[in-house]
């Protein structure tokens, strides 16, 4: 999943808005839920008005919370 979120950056940096939030979407889907980083990181500012963005966020927010849930 690591490799997914981190390539997806890199597309999104290169201006493949589209292709890179499915490639942290399948990230986020493959259980690496990346829910603080897109909170915190500073490479997400300028996104994070994207409704892409937005849905994202929140998936990523559910995938985290039903890790804690299921580990404790």
């Amino acid at each position: 999943g690591e490799v997914y979120y981190f390539t997806g950056q890199v597309l999104i940096h290169c201006g493949a808005l589209d292709a890179g939030f499915e490639m942290v979407r399948s990230a986020v889907d493959r259980n690496y839920c990346a829910a603080t980083g897109l909170a915190s990181e500073a490479f997400w500012d300028p996104h994070r008005e994207h409704p892409r963005f937005r849905e994202l966020l929140r998936a990523a927010n559910e995938c985290r919370d039903r890790f804690l849930k299921s580990s404790g």
